[in-house]
Order: C-alpha cells, then sequence, then structure tokens
C-alpha cells in the first residue's frame, strides 16, 4: 500500500489538525449546557499514549481506556461535566471527524449507540492520519497539540456553552414577562 503524504511542513500540518479539531463536534449536556469533552479526551489519550513509547499507530480499546479514564476525570471538574463518557462513544464517532479511523473486522458497519461489546465484534482497532501521527511524533508539535486542545476543547468550551444557556435562560424568562 502506497501511502501520500499531504504535507511537508510541520507547521502547514499543525494548521490543518487545529482546524479540523475546531470543527470537530461534541454534544452538549443537556442541563449545564458544557460541551461533552470525550473526543478531545480520546486525542489527549493517543497524545500520551505517544509520550509513554507507543510506536505503531495502532490504537486498541483496551490500551486507550485507562488513559481515557485518567484524563477525563482529571478535566472533569474544569470542565464542568455532569458525567464521564464511556470510550465507546468518542471511540466510534471520532471517525466523523476525518482524521481517526476504525479498522472493521468484516465491513463496515454502522450504528448509532455503539458499545465495548459492538466494538469488540466490529473492528479490530484504530488508528490517525499518517500525517497525523509524524506530527505528534515530533514533541514540540505534540505538546503544542496537547495545549491547543486543552485550552480551546477542553476548558474554552465552558465559559462559551454557559454563556450560551445564561443567554437562552434569559430570553426564555423575557418571553414569560
Amino acid at each position: 500500500m502506497t501511502t501520500y503524504l499531504r504535507f511537508f511542513d510541520y507547521d502547514e500540518a499543525f494548521t490543518y489538525y487545529c482546524e479540523l479539531i475546531d470543527k470537530m463536534l461534541q454534544c452538549t449536556n443537556k442541563n449545564n449546557h458544557t460541551r461533552i469533552i470525550a473526543k478531545p479526551t480520546l486525542i489527549l489519550s493517543i497524545i500520551e499514549l505517544m509520550e509513554n513509547g507507543k510506536t505503531v499507530n495502532h490504537f486498541t480499546y483496551e490500551e486507550i481506556a485507562p488513559i481515557y479514564q485518567g484524563i477525563f476525570g482529571k478535566f472533569f471538574l474544569k470542565a464542568h461535566q455532569e458525567n464521564l463518557t464511556p470510550l465507546h462513544y468518542p471511540y466510534y464517532f471520532l471517525k466523523s471527524d476525518k482524521f481517526w479511523h476504525l479498522v472493521w473486522t468484516n465491513a463496515e458497519v454502522k450504528t448509532e449507540s455503539p458499545s465495548k461489546a459492538w466494538l469488540d465484534r466490529n473492528t479490530q482497532y484504530a488508528y490517525i492520519d499518517q500525517e497525523l501521527w509524524i506530527l505528534l511524533s515530533h514533541p514540540t508539535y505534540r505538546d503544542r497539540l496537547k495545549d491547543y486542545i486543552i485550552k480551546e476543547k477542553v476548558l474554552k468550551v465552558f465559559k462559551e456553552e454557559k454563556d450560551k444557556g445564561i443567554f437562552k435562560t434569559l430570553v426564555q424568562l423575557l418571553m414569560i414577562i
């Protein structure tokens, strides 16, 4: 299999992946109007695996799970999360964000409600774009992307979503009056 790289420049690749991460879809908690940090936490888990010496662009559910839980727990209160989102949701749904790919056991299967058992039956492992793998292999860019994700997709979203929720509540109150 031939691999074609889109980038020869780390800065260009960094910008490209920051833009994809900016556009990443994140569900919102209904009660406190904050975005769920499951997908960014999954990416941070991949980064931590690489920092710990991961040398192959294959990620199994089992190797990610303990790291994911630790990172989610670390940011749980700061990101005003209501629940720990199980890993099977971002592991499956991150594929819609164009840089996370699942290797299927047979053919691709779609579901609206993945579970760990469903993933075990239907997938072998996941991997990221080769360009992203190369970018994250460079310690400086790995640190920059980690900082970017924490700042822009984990911590910043609380204030934005809270402000939206407060605004929505004010509008509703004004309509009552």
